[in-house]
Protein backbone atom coordinates (compact mmCIF):
# COMPACT_ATOMS: atom_id res chain seq x y z
CA UNK A 1 0.00 0.00 0.00
CA UNK A 2 1.20 3.28 -1.09
CA UNK A 3 2.04 6.08 1.46
CA UNK A 4 1.60 10.21 0.56
CA UNK A 5 4.25 12.49 0.27
CA UNK A 6 5.21 14.76 3.03
CA UNK A 7 3.64 17.71 3.56
CA UNK A 8 -0.36 18.63 3.54
CA UNK A 9 -2.15 16.52 1.29
CA UNK A 10 -4.76 17.28 -0.30
CA UNK A 11 -6.34 13.96 -1.65
CA UNK A 12 -8.60 13.25 -5.11
CA UNK A 13 -9.87 9.43 -6.02
CA UNK A 14 -11.57 8.83 -8.96
CA UNK A 15 -11.93 9.39 -12.47
CA UNK A 16 -10.24 12.47 -13.77
CA UNK A 17 -12.27 13.43 -16.84
CA UNK A 18 -13.50 16.53 -18.48
CA UNK A 19 -16.71 16.59 -15.95
CA UNK A 20 -13.83 16.83 -13.32
CA UNK A 21 -12.23 20.11 -14.71
CA UNK A 22 -9.02 19.13 -12.58
CA UNK A 23 -6.32 21.19 -14.16
CA UNK A 24 -8.05 23.67 -11.86
CA UNK A 25 -6.01 21.58 -9.21
CA UNK A 26 -2.84 21.88 -10.94
CA UNK A 27 -2.77 25.77 -11.60
CA UNK A 28 -3.65 26.01 -7.70
CA UNK A 29 -0.80 23.62 -6.89
CA UNK A 30 1.38 26.05 -9.22
CA UNK A 31 0.06 29.28 -7.24
CA UNK A 32 0.98 27.01 -3.69
CA UNK A 33 4.24 26.51 -5.18
CA UNK A 34 4.67 29.41 -5.77
CA UNK A 35 3.90 30.48 -1.79
CA UNK A 36 6.40 28.04 -1.30
CA UNK A 37 3.53 26.20 0.94
CA UNK A 38 3.98 22.35 2.05
CA UNK A 39 0.82 21.64 0.38
CA UNK A 40 0.71 18.76 -2.48
CA UNK A 41 -2.47 17.74 -4.67
CA UNK A 42 -2.68 13.80 -5.08
CA UNK A 43 -4.59 12.41 -7.62
CA UNK A 44 -5.44 8.81 -7.17
CA UNK A 45 -7.32 6.74 -9.75
CA UNK A 46 -7.45 7.00 -13.80
CA UNK A 47 -9.43 8.89 -16.69
CA UNK A 48 -9.08 10.15 -20.01
CA UNK A 49 -7.64 13.32 -18.52
CA UNK A 50 -4.72 11.84 -16.65
CA UNK A 51 -2.51 12.12 -18.45
CA UNK A 52 -2.69 15.55 -19.70
CA UNK A 53 -2.60 16.53 -16.16
CA UNK A 54 0.57 14.78 -16.17
CA UNK A 55 1.78 16.49 -19.04
CA UNK A 56 0.57 19.72 -17.91
CA UNK A 57 1.96 19.19 -14.29
CA UNK A 58 5.33 18.57 -15.88
CA UNK A 59 5.32 21.85 -18.19
CA UNK A 60 5.19 23.91 -14.70
CA UNK A 61 7.83 22.34 -13.71
CA UNK A 62 5.74 21.38 -9.91
CA UNK A 63 7.01 19.00 -7.65
CA UNK A 64 3.80 19.02 -5.31
CA UNK A 65 1.08 17.16 -7.55
CA UNK A 66 1.50 13.32 -7.84
CA UNK A 67 -0.60 10.84 -9.24
CA UNK A 68 -1.28 7.31 -8.47
CA UNK A 69 -2.56 4.53 -10.64
CA UNK A 70 -5.77 2.75 -10.24
CA UNK A 71 -6.22 0.48 -7.44
CA UNK A 72 -8.40 -1.41 -5.42
CA UNK A 73 -11.54 -0.28 -3.67
CA UNK A 74 -9.95 -1.27 -0.03
CA UNK A 75 -6.24 0.39 -0.91
CA UNK A 76 -7.58 3.71 -2.02
CA UNK A 77 -9.38 3.63 1.46
CA UNK A 78 -6.11 3.31 3.05
CA UNK A 79 -4.79 6.34 0.90
CA UNK A 80 -8.01 8.32 1.87
CA UNK A 81 -7.09 7.58 5.40
CA UNK A 82 -3.45 9.32 5.49
CA UNK A 83 -5.35 12.38 3.68
CA UNK A 84 -5.29 16.07 5.14
CA UNK A 85 -8.41 16.56 3.48
CA UNK A 86 -9.83 15.34 0.13
CA UNK A 87 -11.32 17.05 -2.91
CA UNK A 88 -14.57 17.34 -4.99
CA UNK A 89 -14.32 19.08 -8.03
CA UNK A 90 -16.73 19.01 -11.01
CA UNK A 91 -16.30 21.85 -13.97
CA UNK A 92 -19.27 24.44 -13.19
CA UNK A 93 -22.59 23.00 -15.01
CA UNK A 94 -26.12 23.84 -13.80
CA UNK A 95 -26.40 20.24 -14.19
CA UNK A 96 -24.14 19.38 -11.41
CA UNK A 97 -25.54 21.95 -8.60
CA UNK A 98 -28.84 19.68 -8.64
CA UNK A 99 -26.39 16.73 -7.92
CA UNK A 100 -24.30 15.10 -5.40
CA UNK A 101 -21.65 13.90 -6.48
CA UNK A 102 -21.30 10.00 -5.30
CA UNK A 103 -17.78 10.58 -3.73
CA UNK A 104 -19.12 13.01 -1.31
CA UNK A 105 -20.31 10.23 1.18
CA UNK A 106 -17.46 8.13 1.02
CA UNK A 107 -15.56 10.97 1.89
CA UNK A 108 -17.59 11.87 4.56
CA UNK A 109 -16.92 8.04 5.94
CA UNK A 110 -13.23 8.86 5.98
CA UNK A 111 -13.83 11.87 8.86
CA UNK A 112 -11.50 13.88 6.98
CA UNK A 113 -11.94 18.06 5.85
CA UNK A 114 -13.46 18.46 2.54
CA UNK A 115 -12.86 20.85 -0.09
CA UNK A 116 -16.05 20.99 -2.37
CA UNK A 117 -15.57 23.15 -5.75
CA UNK A 118 -19.18 21.79 -6.61
CA UNK A 119 -22.24 24.28 -6.57
CA UNK A 120 -25.47 23.96 -5.28
CA UNK A 121 -26.87 20.99 -3.00
CA UNK A 122 -23.32 19.33 -3.18
CA UNK A 123 -21.81 22.78 -1.43
CA UNK A 124 -24.83 23.11 0.70
CA UNK A 125 -24.37 19.86 2.26
CA UNK A 126 -20.92 20.69 3.21
CA UNK A 127 -21.68 23.90 5.07
CA UNK A 128 -24.89 22.03 6.61
CA UNK A 129 -22.14 19.63 7.95
CA UNK A 130 -19.74 22.02 8.84
CA UNK A 131 -17.55 18.99 7.45
CA UNK A 132 -15.15 21.43 5.25
CA UNK A 133 -15.11 24.15 2.89
CA UNK A 134 -17.19 24.71 -0.16
CA UNK A 135 -15.63 27.14 -3.12
CA UNK A 136 -16.67 28.43 -6.89
CA UNK A 137 -15.54 25.35 -9.30
CA UNK A 138 -12.79 25.71 -11.57
CA UNK A 139 -10.93 28.28 -10.09
CA UNK A 140 -7.38 27.68 -9.27
CA UNK A 141 -7.44 30.93 -6.89
CA UNK A 142 -10.42 29.76 -4.59
CA UNK A 143 -8.90 26.28 -4.55
CA UNK A 144 -5.10 27.57 -3.18
CA UNK A 145 -6.37 29.64 -0.72
CA UNK A 146 -8.95 26.59 -0.09
CA UNK A 147 -6.15 24.46 0.82
CA UNK A 148 -4.10 27.15 2.42
CA UNK A 149 -6.78 27.88 4.96
CA UNK A 150 -7.00 23.87 5.86
CA UNK A 151 -3.45 23.88 6.14
CA UNK A 152 -3.38 26.65 8.71
CA UNK A 153 -5.30 24.77 11.21
CA UNK A 154 -4.00 22.88 13.79
CA UNK A 155 -4.46 18.96 13.72
CA UNK A 156 -7.19 19.62 16.26
CA UNK A 157 -9.19 21.63 14.32
CA UNK A 158 -8.96 19.38 10.99
CA UNK A 159 -9.98 16.77 12.93
CA UNK A 160 -13.06 18.89 14.43
CA UNK A 161 -14.29 19.52 10.76
CA UNK A 162 -13.50 15.56 9.77
CA UNK A 163 -15.68 14.48 12.70
CA UNK A 164 -18.24 16.50 11.91
CA UNK A 165 -18.60 14.83 8.44
CA UNK A 166 -18.35 11.62 9.48
CA UNK A 167 -21.23 12.13 12.07
CA UNK A 168 -23.62 13.69 9.41
CA UNK A 169 -22.39 10.77 7.43
CA UNK A 170 -23.60 8.32 10.32
CA UNK A 171 -26.80 10.27 11.32
CA UNK A 172 -28.30 11.30 7.15
CA UNK A 173 -26.24 9.14 4.66
CA UNK A 174 -24.85 5.91 5.59
CA UNK A 175 -26.64 3.04 4.48
CA UNK A 176 -28.32 1.73 7.67
CA UNK A 177 -29.89 5.28 7.48
CA UNK A 178 -31.25 4.68 3.95
CA UNK A 179 -32.61 1.21 5.21
CA UNK A 180 -34.68 2.55 8.01
CA UNK A 181 -35.91 5.70 6.31
CA UNK A 182 -36.68 3.16 3.26
CA UNK A 183 -38.73 1.10 6.07
CA UNK A 184 -40.41 4.14 7.30
CA UNK A 185 -42.10 4.81 3.70
CA UNK A 186 -42.96 0.97 3.51
CA UNK A 187 -44.75 1.03 7.04
CA UNK A 188 -46.95 3.80 5.89
CA UNK A 189 -47.59 2.75 2.70
CA UNK A 190 -48.53 -0.38 4.62
CA UNK A 191 -51.63 1.46 6.82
Amino acid sequence: IKSLPRGFNVVFAGNMGPAQALETAIKAGEIIAKEKRNINFVFVGGGLQVDSLKTLAIEKGLSNIYFIPRMPIDEVGSILKQADALLVHLKKDPLFEITIPSKTQAYLAQGKPLIMAVGGNASDLVISARAGLSIEPESPEKLAEAAIALFRLSQDELEKIGNNGLSFYKKELSLDIGVEKFLEVFKLVEI
